[in-house]
């Protein structure tokens, strides 16, 4: 009786190493997901990017995709305001005098997103509790015209809003803002928490 080694059945066999057929599904999805990278990325990559080039290099075409001579006057101007005027002048900002305005727009958008999201927790919790708690005439009515709130589309609430806030004098205001987007994201709020308690 003879032993049989590892190598002896392989060659009985046949090559070990045999063809693995391709998992196009796979490669597809991998092609999907780096053009969908490339898509989302692309644009705040190319910001980055024009961030560093002059005025001019930042608008020639065809495009320059990495900067010639890399500056940092952009930044420059971000943070020293005073600077802003002798370089428009020159003609060597890339993003113009609205740079000055940054911080200030910055600061109130991370107003408007914390006051907002702290209002909708606080109230739409408050809200939610009585309709996942208790039982009442007219739960059921409220509860519809809460979701059906969210399906006005937001154009047609445009003008409404408007004179509203401009009624309480609200406009150009930040806590007009912080109430706009109250009106919009409130009933989902409710919706949403009272499944949760």
């Amino acid at each position: 009786m003879s032993a049989t080694t590892p190598s002896m059945r392989a060659s009985s066999k046949g090559p070990l190493l045999q063809r693995l057929p391709i998992p196009w599904k796979q490669v597809f999805i991998y092609i999907a997901a780096i053009f969908t990278f490339i898509y989302l990325v692309g644009p705040f990559s190319w910001i980055v990017i024009s961030s560093f080039m002059t005025r001019e290099e930042a608008m020639s075409m065809p495009p320059h995709w990495l900067p010639e001579e890399p500056t940092l006057i952009n930044y420059q101007a971000y943070y020293n305001p005073d600077v802003i005027n002798s370089m428009l002048e020159e003609r060597r900002l890339t993003v113009g005098a609205v740079v000055g305005e940054v911080p200030l727009a910055l600061r109130n958008s991370i107003v408007v997103a914390f006051s907002v999201a702290f209002l909708n927790i606080v109230i739409g919790s408050l809200s939610a509790y009585p309709f996942a708690r208790t039982r009442f005439r007219g739960r059921t009515t409220l509860l519809v015209f809460y979701l059906l709130t969210r399906m006005v589309p937001a154009l047609a609430l445009i003008l409404p809003v408007y004179l509203v806030l401009r009624r309480i004098g609200a406009l150009n205001q930040v806590w007009g803002l912080i109430l706009m987007y109250l009106t919009f994201t409130l009933p989902y709020t409710v919706w949403i928490l009272k499944n949760y308690f």
